[in-house]
């Protein structure tokens, strides 16, 4: 009888010990699920504060010649938050020169601008939001990077650093499928 419960203990054994070794590599993978079409997902971090924001947004691309006549495309990114009490609007504007009349994937780091009479390479981009204040924030500096470009769809992650002229500032990192 105690062969019999020892080869049973055994099994038994076996056959839990991979389980449990199953059961505890996971615990720490996020799974990701894609944006839906016309949508944002952002963190905003502000201090110790680490808020979602999450809304709807648009793009458009126009094309632009510089007073030395150089070609230049522009995307403008449209970001919306739905709701009364997170209501905020960020527009991104990504200029790039080139010679063909669409923007290019790639990663586009923010510059600063002293004047729109003038195109730029960069990105030039501005927050406002109710919770925040009347005043606007400005990217100070950061990235763009385009995933994914064509008429009727615009895939890409931001990570950017926004201030005010007060000196308040925070920072945005996300992804975004715009169309």
């Amino acid at each position: 009888m105690y062969p019999l419960v020892t080869k049973f203990a055994r099994l038994l054994f076996l056959c839990f010990l991979p389980l449990l070794i199953i059961s505890s590599t996971g615990k720490d993978i996020m799974l990701i699920t894609p944006l839906e079409v016309g949508t944002h997902s952002l963190n905003i971090i502000a201090g110790a504060e680490n808020q979602l924001l999450v809304g709807n947004m648009s793009f458009g691309v126009n094309n632009q010649l510089s007073y030395k006549d150089e070609q230049f495309s522009i995307l403008k990114l449209c970001f919306t938050g739905s709701g009364v009490k997170e209501a905020y609007a960020m527009e991104l504007l990504i200029s790039k020169k080139n010679s063909s009349n669409q923007t290019v994937l790639g990663h586009y780091k923010v510059e600063n601008i002293d004047s729109f009479l003038t195109p730029f390479d960069g990105v030039f981009g501005a927050f406002s939001s109710v919770e925040l204040g009347e005043k606007a924030f400005f990217a100070s500096s950061g990235a763009v990077q385009i995933t994914h470009f064509d008429k009727n769809r615009v895939v890409g992650k931001i990570d950017l650093k926004f201030k005010d002229n007060s000196g308040k500032e925070f920072s945005i990192n996300g992804a975004f499928d715009a169309r």
